[in-house]
């Protein structure tokens, strides 16, 4: 069995087509017998999305894959190039149609693993070809974005617990942030996790209460629906719950 050296393929990004370079981390196998599967594994480069990422949102790719081979995607991301190589891989991703994905890094690499298969009776290798790969991702240009009024405290919140109800739709995004002050600039505002106590590190230390931006973005007409979103915080040994 052999595989070639390198393989280039392009990968589209929001209307632009990168040249991507993968490198085979293998090398030739030789053995007495006919070896019945070999594996290629191709690694990409880290791709810049953009400063202005929101998440990243699906992984495709166009392939032509012979019955009985297998191509295996893997993704992982980082907030700088050269934190993605001590990340961790998410995956497999099975389907070449299109993979959601929970990466939210500026930066993605791309692994795939490509499974050959060796047909006895007619002696011939089978290999899966990989044409090119497709990702896409959440831009923060396109959110639309609620702000809540500003809640009085009379305390410094130090942490939160965001919970909501409402139904999103499966092609869309919706993320929640925190400020101390009332303002309506985006980078004010800290992320929080819904269902998840967080610490608010980006709230200024004068800060005694709080404001909620809900932002909301997709491909798709179905529109979103937040009926209801319960805040607790806490600090200073007070907490009190505010509902909008």
């Amino acid at each position: 069995m052999s595989q070639k050296d390198h393989m280039i393929a392009d990968v589209v990004l929001g209307g632009t087509q990168y040249g991507v370079l993968f490198y085979h981390l293998g090398k030739q196998t030789f053995a007495a017998e006919a070896v019945a599967r070999g594996v290629g594994v191709f690694l990409s480069q880290p791709i810049d999305a953009t400063a202005d990422l929101l998440s990243w949102k699906s992984l495709s790719w166009d392939c032509v894959q012979p019955a009985q081979t297998r191509v295996y995607g893997y993704v992982r991301s980082a907030s700088t190039e050269g934190m993605v190589e001590q990340a961790s891989w998410e995956g497999p991703l099975l389907n070449a149609g299109g993979n959601s994905l929970a990466q939210k890094g500026r930066y993605m690499q791309i692994m795939l693993a490509l499974y050959t298969y060796y047909d006895r009776p007619s002696k011939t290798l089978w290999t899966p070809v990989v044409n090119s790969l497709r990702a896409s991702y959440y831009l923060s240009a396109n959110e639309d974005k609620f702000y809540t009024k500003k809640f009085e405290l009379g305390f410094r919140p130090k942490h939160v617990l965001l919970t909501y109800n409402g139904e999103i739709p499966q092609d869309g995004l919706v993320r929640f942030a925190i400020a101390g002050t009332d303002t309506t600039d985006p980078l004010d505002y800290q992320i929080v996790a819904p269902n998840t106590i967080e610490e608010l590190d980006g709230i200024s230390e004068l800060s005694d209460g709080f404001k909620v931006m809900i932002g909301g973005v997709g491909s798709t007409e179905v529109p979103f629906t937040i009926d209801e979103v319960s805040v607790v915080v806490s600090g200073d040994g007070q907490t009190k719950i505010n509902k909008t």
